[in-house]
């Protein structure tokens, strides 16, 4: 049985999960990442990563400590300063919350749990959280524009306690049919492989 932390408990993680992901060149993001070797295991909790530019991967990550929880972000958008052209953070609410509001699919499956959409609502952000300062690098995601910026997240998330040993899988899909920003519709199929030991 898989055992969630309640929904709201871990927002400091979506902060960090996302200024993690944008302060990283595109060359060393985990967003961007075909095969798993991106993915730090050695934090608590340890943050599994979308797939920026959408589509199917499957990340095979390696053995993670019985001791970490996992950081799921199941359908997350963030919206920065430099991508919506704007330093008003009602307007950057506004462009996330309308970006999940047009999420038509949400399904996780670990090992042989599913959780769809009824199930995963009450891990949306109930408001968007932020904003929050980002450090965006040269030849960052998307092309934004280097600097320190706001920002402003939104979406589905969730995060469990440490699993049992041994080999676990977790796949999380998602679509969006108005991504901010992007050619609809973005859809993301990923699946981490790993075992605890």
């Amino acid at each position: 049985m898989v055992d969630f932390y309640p929904p709201g408990s871990y927002d400091e993680h979506i902060v960090s999960y996302w200024q993690g992901m944008l302060r990283k060149p595109k060359d060393q993001s985990p967003g961007l990442d075909d095969d798993g070797r991106r993915t730090d295991v050695s934090g608590n909790p340890v943050f599994l990563s979308c797939n920026i530019r959408g589509g199917t991967v499957t990340r095979n990550i390696g053995n993670i400590s019985p001791d970490k929880s996992i950081f799921i972000p199941v359908n997350p958008v963030v919206i920065s300063e430099p991508e919506a052209n704007t330093s008003d953070v009602a307007l950057l609410r506004k462009h996330a919350k309308e970006d999940e509001d047009s999420t038509s699919k949400v399904t996780l499956t670990i090992d042989e749990d599913t959780y769809d959409v009824k199930e995963l609502q009450k891990h949306r952000c109930q408001n968007p959280v932020g904003p929050f300062e980002v450090e965006i690098p040269r030849n960052a995601l998307d092309e934004l524009k280097e600097g320190n910026w706001k920002a402003v997240a939104d979406g589905y998330y969730v995060m469990i306690k440490p699993l049992g040993p041994g080999k676990h899988t977790i796949r999380f899909e998602a679509k969006v049919d108005y991504p901010y920003a992007q050619k609809p519709p973005w859809e993301q199929d990923v699946t981490y492989k790993f075992e605890v030991k």
